[in-house]
């Protein structure tokens, strides 16, 4: 036996260790990218899976508002008309009972809408639909809440602006079936960084946080505590939650404010830049002449029925209408209406963007939004745009045409003075 020979050996085996060692940290490293790859694949799926049941949740809400709603509406603005015609009274009071009928068929036709899918959550903002959902809850529940919202913090991806609001809702939801709390709190805020902050807090009867380990996930159960940070983790965000029995629960929620380049989701609305027929400051109407009204709706039914009772006052003249909002732009600026009554959701260009757009043309131009959403839900929005009134399009006829009227008279009525009209702000003649 040679003295080289246990060298040899101390060799060999040193060989076959790091052969070994590393042919376990390629295998170390192939499962991991396996897992990893897998629980990509999973949260995909999952963000998938949300996303159709959010697609398929808009879907029926916007059937119901594009179609079923516009139809009780038009039924509703046509009965008003039939109603002022006819000159039996007992014609006259059962017509009042069909309009209060359709009335409250387009109320529950809302309440379905708003719990499938606010309009509000796409039209105006997480924040709107936070307000719009609360007021309900309020109302159904008898519970307090405050908002402290901070409409900087508006997520910019549609996605995860869901995510936050279907979160919040669930979050409201506990509030009542777990914690029958009396008073509750949400408030919103930016982070160092641009995150969104949203903290939900409640006076109620507390819960031990570490109970929520074992607790089993149930396909029947709506999203609970668990699943709302599992899916905010799939989105880079986070859950905390801080409770003790007796003392009330608070819930922090932390999510970015956007999933992608910011710059993708910018709309681009028509420039006034170069347009030869703007003149941005157009003269208000002179006396004696009816004032000039452009009708915008996408829904020519609704449109069509929206005319019709106009005709019917002399001190309003039709002088064109629009079925988007591009349309409605280039219109009023090819017809210098005095009034101008826009629909809020409309393809193109909302409402909002054509009137923030024509009031800065046209200060003199009176701008009345239209909707099916409750007016408080967009008021707001649309007097920012510049708008000087906002009506539902379930209101009564009547109320429209005094709206028409006293704007026509260069007077704005206090909303006392005419029911469902929800934001009016003075104008200078």
């Amino acid at each position: 036996m040679s003295l080289d020979e246990p060298l040899d050996d101390a060799a060999t085996l040193q060989r076959q260790l790091r052969a070994l060692s590393e042919s376990l940290a390629r295998q170390v490293a192939q499962n991991t990218a396996e897992a990893t790859a897998r629980t990509e694949q999973l949260r995909d799926l999952a963000l998938a899976l949300a996303n159709a049941e959010t697609r398929e949740r808009k879907r029926l809400a916007q059937l119901l508002h594009d179609h079923l709603q516009q139809l009780i509406s038009a039924a509703r603005l046509k009965t008003g008309i039939i109603r002022r015609m006819a000159k039996d009274d007992a014609i006259k009071a059962n017509l009042v009972q069909l309009e209060q009928l359709l009335e409250e068929a387009l109320s529950s036709s809302r309440s379905i809408t708003t719990d499938l899918s606010p309009p509000a959550l796409y039209d105006a903002g997480l924040c709107a639909a936070i307000e719009v959902i609360v007021r309900a809850f309020e109302e159904r529940n008898g519970v307090k809440v405050k908002l402290d919202l901070d409409t900087s913090a508006e997520p910019l991806d549609e996605p995860l602006r869901v995510l936050l609001f279907e979160a919040i809702r669930e979050l409201l939801q506990n509030i009542v079936r777990h914690a029958h709390a009396k008073n509750a709190t949400i408030k919103s805020g930016l982070l160092v960084g641009g995150r969104i902050e949203i903290i939900v807090s409640d006076d109620g009867c507390g819960f031990e946080v570490t109970a929520l380990a074992g607790r089993q996930r149930s396909p029947d159960r709506p999203m609970g505590l668990l699943e709302i940070r599992e899916r905010l983790s799939y989105i880079g965000g986070d859950l905390q939650i801080e409770s003790r029995v007796g003392q009330g629960t608070t819930v922090r929620l932390t999510a970015p404010a956007a999933l992608r380049d910011p710059n993708q989701f910018t709309r681009t609305i028509p420039s006034t830049a170069g347009t030869s027929a703007v003149q941005p400051h157009a003269q208000p109407r002179p006396a004696g002449r009816p004032a000039r009204v452009l009708v915008a709706d996408d829904h020519a039914l609704f449109r069509e029925g929206i005319i019709t009772l106009l005709r019917e006052d002399p001190s309003l003249q039709v002088v064109g209408e629009a079925a988007d909002g591009v349309e409605a732009v280039e219109m009023a600026r090819a017809v210098r209406p005095d009034i101008l009554l826009l629909d809020i959701t409309m393809p193109k260009l909302t409402g909002r963007e054509a009137a923030s757009i024509l009031s800065k043309e046209f200060p003199h131009l009176k701008i009345v939004g239209l909707s099916m959403h409750a007016p408080e839900s967009m008021a707001a929005a649309m007097h920012d745009a510049g708008a000087v009134a906002y009506l539902s399009k379930g209101g009564a006829s009547d109320t429209l045409l005094s709206v028409l009227r006293n704007l026509a008279a260069h007077e704005l009525p206090a909303p006392c003075e005419a029911p469902g009209l929800a934001s009016v702000k003075p104008t200078s003649d």
